[in-house]
């Protein structure tokens, strides 16, 4: 979790766009102090070694740069400026290895733009702002949709793995309540998870998400970090979309197979499992842990069982009952299947 301001009250902040007199502080607590500098949007004509030395002044005094307004919509014009700064920040890559370079990334996203990035910073962060600022300024309605067409991108480039290693993209929300006339009120806290919800789901190789500003509210704020932490840094058991199988057999049978994974950051305790076939119980059993990782070669277990139908349509489903210190995404998954 990296944020656009100074609130201490978050526990799992990764990074913070800071003041001078905070930098120790942050520090102590393990978060990346950042400087704030401007990007693309700011007037005027450079190229990348402008742009190297204008990054690198004072940065001596902080963990690295926090680069605002990076990015644009499409245009010849957006994009020669935007691939002059990029390689800028090449350059300041290369002079300073050590300290820690992240965008924040407005406007449209497309792949030649993610591309861009690779190898010039450690973490873009996409401004998808689903509370107050899209549906404001620009009219969203599907919020989900806004956030997804974002990320796509950053997906194709290959920039959402989970190693740790080279550039990486999160996404953004805006944490605004009471910052901006008319935003009283836009926050909340179930359609908060629901969003977290959908980011695990649909992009669980994303294995954060950045904030802007608070809720003004500490009690909003520290729901938001328990949501970082039960989703993505606890065990994150689920049965994602597509994942119940069924093969024939060589003797006639069927065998069902599900498969469970973690997508959190720790190994799972106990995870009690349970397929049906038109519901009734074909199995149950208890997987000792199911382990965290960085794919699906690493965090997922499979559980099989035997079954003989008759033929016609049947339901088939896969339980999670249970998993013990663990967050559990989605508990079941349902696939139809016919038997000629």
């Amino acid at each position: 979790m990296v944020f656009f301001t100074d609130l201490f009250r978050f526990r799992f902040m990764g990074g913070m766009v800071s003041v001078k007199e905070g930098v120790n502080r942050c520090a102590e607590r393990g978060v990346k102090a950042l400087r704030w500098n401007y990007g693309t949007n700011l007037p005027g004509e450079w190229d990348a070694n402008k742009v190297c030395e204008g990054l690198s002044t004072e940065l001596d005094q902080f963990a690295g740069v926090g680069i605002d307004e990076c990015g644009g919509y499409a245009s010849q014009e957006t994009w020669d400026k935007f691939k002059k700064y990029t390689d800028g920040l090449k350059l300041v890559r290369e002079k300073s290895p050590d300290k820690f370079l992240y965008v924040w990334h407005c406007g449209s996203t497309y792949p030649e733009q993610m591309a861009a990035y690779r190898g010039s910073c450690d973490l873009v962060v996409l401004e998808s702002y689903v509370f107050y600022w899209g549906p404001r300024q620009l009219g969203h309605e599907n919020i989900y949709n806004a956030l997804d067409i974002k990320i796509l991108p950053a997906w194709q480039a290959d920039l959402l793995g989970p190693t740790g290693k080279g550039t990486q993209v999160i996404t953004s929300i805006d944490l605004t309540n009471t910052h901006h006339p008319g935003a009283k009120g836009a926050f909340n806290r179930g359609k908060m998870e629901s969003i977290v919800r959908h980011l695990r789901r649909k992009w669980p190789e994303m294995r954060g998400f950045g904030c802007y500003h608070g809720t003004n509210n500490v009690a909003d704020d520290q729901f938001v970090d328990r949501l970082m932490h039960d989703y993505f840094l606890m065990p994150v058991v689920t049965v994602r979309p597509g994942n119940l199988w069924v093969n024939q057999q060589d003797d006639g049978s069927y065998l069902v197979t599900a498969a469970v994974s973690n997508i959190g950051a720790m190994d799972s305790g106990a995870v009690e499992v349970n397929i049906y076939a038109d519901d009734e119980l074909l199995k149950s059993t208890t997987l000792p842990k199911v382990p965290a990782g960085n794919n699906i070669l690493e965090n997922q277990l499979r559980v099989e069982a035997s079954w003989r139908p008759q033929g016609g349509g049947h339901k088939l489903k896969v339980e999670l009952v249970s998993a013990a210190n663990s967050t559990i995404l989605d508990h079941e998954e349902t696939t139809s299947y016919y038997v000629p």
